[in-house]
């Protein structure tokens, strides 16, 4: 039996690193590749985390991307997506395996769950990408990339999560080392395509910029100032999201959770707010299926599980009024501007609310521990992000009245 095991576990590893369309797409693209092609995606790999598995995994493609900014972000998301795909169905298998500890299987369980969730995440920012090329506008293009960053972000956070369910000395073996390296792999692909995101989004907001003020300069005499202004800096973009932190209650948090995103807020006020909750929403998603998961736990006291479902049920609740308000985001302009405006200030105030009595329901000395620390803790986070987001939303209403 355990040289049927190993004999699965080698069928899996090759089937994983091997897959068949993958390499007849690398001897089919790579045949025609012109060196331009593969120089721009070689040095654009440069500037993100895991540059060699970037050239690696993205250069077979170089005929199909030659040298857009938009096709390279688009298919490092498709590689790392089929990647996910392929894990989800190696780690799966894995629990075939005879003789895993019980520790192990659960593991494996809440594993393939979190890359259920990268899947479900990475499918959205392709998603977003496509309409991000049929914008009509900066402020569509914003919106749609704003959206496509959050879900790769999340993306991110899950596999991290799936890996920390194998921490542990207990954990060790052939399952741990397997799970981690295939998704430290992912990883480093969600990773990349976030950078390559993040770039194509900065070349963007230049184009953006250089196209509004190339067509103002039609109007009246090209003087140095005009000059000046159409090439902005990014240090402006992130000084204005400094001084509208300022005007939050954690304005430290605000900082560090929106300056990654200073390129596509520029200096808009409303992006701004929008980033604030969609940032906010991947948050909560995140400690909602970390809270679900521990729920489970057979080794929770009576008063812990009643008080995490309950926590979940909150959670739920916070998700879709943060939900709510992002959509609302997108359509506030003309005469129902200040009833969509209302509307996002009492959701956003409830999902507050809804985070404080999930941390309340962790109160008195029978309920100290680890699961409290962690569950507070976490809440903790969402809530300062959600109060920030807040502050943002009703700065913005203030200046628009």
């Amino acid at each position: 039996m355990a040289k049927l095991n190993q004999t699965f576990f080698l069928i899996l590893s090759i089937c994983y690193f091997l897959s068949p369309a993958l390499t007849a797409a690398t001897t089919a693209l790579r045949a025609g590749a012109s060196n331009k092609a593969v120089n721009f995606i070689q040095s654009s790999c440069k500037t993100t985390t895991y540059p060699a598995v970037c050239f690696h995994s993205l250069s077979a493609y170089a005929n199909a991307i030659q040298t857009s900014p938009k096709r390279l972000a688009e298919t490092a998301l498709a590689v790392t997506l089929s990647r996910a795909q392929s894990t989800k169905l190696f780690v799966s298998r894995l629990t075939r395996f005879k003789g895993l500890k019980k520790r192990e299987i659960e593991a494996i369980k809440d594993c393939v769950e979190e890359i259920n969730d990268t899947i479900d995440r990475l499918t959205k920012s392709v998603q977003e990408m496509k309409l991000c090329g049929s914008a009509k506008n900066q402020e569509q293009f914003a919106f749609h990339m704003s959206n496509a960053q959050t879900w790769t972000s999340a993306a991110l956070t899950d596999e991290n999560t799936c890996s920390d369910g194998f921490s542990g000395r207990v954990m060790d073996g052939r399952i741990k080392n397997s799970v981690r390296a295939r998704i430290v792999n992912v990883g480093h692909e969600t990773s990349n395509a976030l950078s390559l995101i993040n770039a194509f989004a900065k070349k963007m907001a230049v184009y953006f910029r250089f196209n509004h003020h190339f067509l103002a300069s039609l109007l009246i005499t090209i003087t140095i100032t005009t000059l000046k202004s159409v090439h902005t800096t990014t240090t402006t973009n992130t000084e204005f999201v400094k001084s509208l932190c300022t005007f939050t209650t954690y304005p430290r948090l605000c900082v560090t959770s929106l300056s990654t995103q200073s390129s596509l807020i520029q200096t808009s006020h409303k992006l701004m707010a929008h980033a604030a909750l969609n940032i906010t929403l991947a948050s909560a998603k995140a400690t909602s299926a970390m809270m679900v998961r521990v729920s489970s736990s057979s080794r929770l006291k009576p008063r812990e599980v009643s008080a995490m479902r309950d926590c979940v049920e909150e959670l739920g609740d916070t998700l879709e009024e943060l939900r709510k308000s992002i959509g609302e985001m997108g359509q506030l302009s003309g005469s129902n501007y200040e009833v969509y405006m209302n509307d996002i200030q009492t959701w956003v105030s409830a999902a507050l609310t809804d985070e404080y009595t999930c941390s309340d329901g962790f109160e008195g000395d029978e309920m100290n521990g680890k699961v409290k620390v962690l569950v507070r803790g976490r809440i903790l986070i969402i809530a300062h992000l959600t109060s920030n987001a807040l502050a943002l939303i009703n700065h913005f209403a203030s200046i628009h009245c």
